[in-house]
């Protein structure tokens, strides 16, 4: 078994986020930044990517959310359908990629949890699912995702890699 590791500097992993289309992110000091517009106004928020071993997280913390609209009417309002748009969206991305490697539903997780600086949006995919979609990429090098790590610098992509004969 061979350990791998490979680094993405935040130049290059910003230049890959522009090719996605109808989204405005960008990678700085270690989180995403993500702007979007929607029906009842623009909004601006900070992803936080993390890695637990079980699942990679990417969080949002709703006090960390801003839009173009005032008052704390308004700004709960551009959260709940800022959050509904982004959950919504996950799903429909990522949920058809699962299944074409017969990984269910369970290998993403969307939630809205409170912690202890306020609710936060989290958007967890399953590292188990990672491993089997990564292994049947390249069966004979069973490739595993051990570890993750977001820095201001970039991401830095650990892993081990078994031949199978």
């Amino acid at each position: 078994m061979a350990e791998f590791k490979v680094q993405v500097d935040e130049k290059l992993l910003n230049s890959i986020l522009k090719q996605i289309p109808e989204q405005k992110l960008e990678y700085r000091h270690g989180c995403f930044l993500g702007a979007a517009k929607l029906p009842v106004g623009a909004v601006k928020a900070v992803v936080i990517p993390s890695f637990n071993g079980s699942y990679v997280v990417f969080a949002v913390p709703f006090k960390e959310i801003k839009g173009d609209l005032t008052g704390k009417f308004f700004l709960s309002k551009l959260i709940s359908v800022f959050w509904g748009t982004i959950s919504k969206q996950a799903e429909k991305v990522a949920l058809p990629v699962l299944r074409k490697y017969g990984m269910g539903a369970d290998t993403l997780v969307i939630e809205k949890v409170k912690e202890a600086g306020g609710e936060v949006g989290k958007i967890k995919v399953s590292v188990n699912a990672i491993n089997r979609w990564l292994e049947a990429q390249h069966p004979r090098l069973s490739p595993n995702l051990t570890g993750l790590i977001f820095s201001s610098e970039g991401v830095e992509v650990v892993g081990d890699l078994r031949v199978v004969a």
